[in-house]
């Protein structure tokens, strides 16, 4: 398991695209168990801001979730023009 963000971009032989879905519905999972135990207007600490809520959270994540979103759909129209 990755010990730094830097080392989670690091593929190994073991990966694939099933063992990478699998880790990202587990974590997904886990995520949300630990959400569920707090509310919307709960916080807590960020590394630059302090204290943001639960709610400024999840809308972060969803920012976040669709620049990277965008950044794979960019990588797959360029692999597709380049196999012609």
């Amino acid at each position: 398991m990755p010990v730094t963000v830097d080392e989670s971009f690091t593929l190994t032989d073991d990966d694939s695209i099933a063992s990478v879905s699998e880790t990202f519905r587990r974590v997904c999972t886990e995520s949300d168990r630990i959400a569920s135990e707090h509310s919307l207007d709960d916080t807590g600490d960020h590394h630059r801001l302090g204290a943001v809520s639960v709610r400024w959270m999840y809308g972060h994540m969803i920012e976040e979730l669709a620049r990277h979103a965008g950044h794979g759909d960019i990588l797959r129209e360029q692999i597709l023009a380049a196999d012609g």
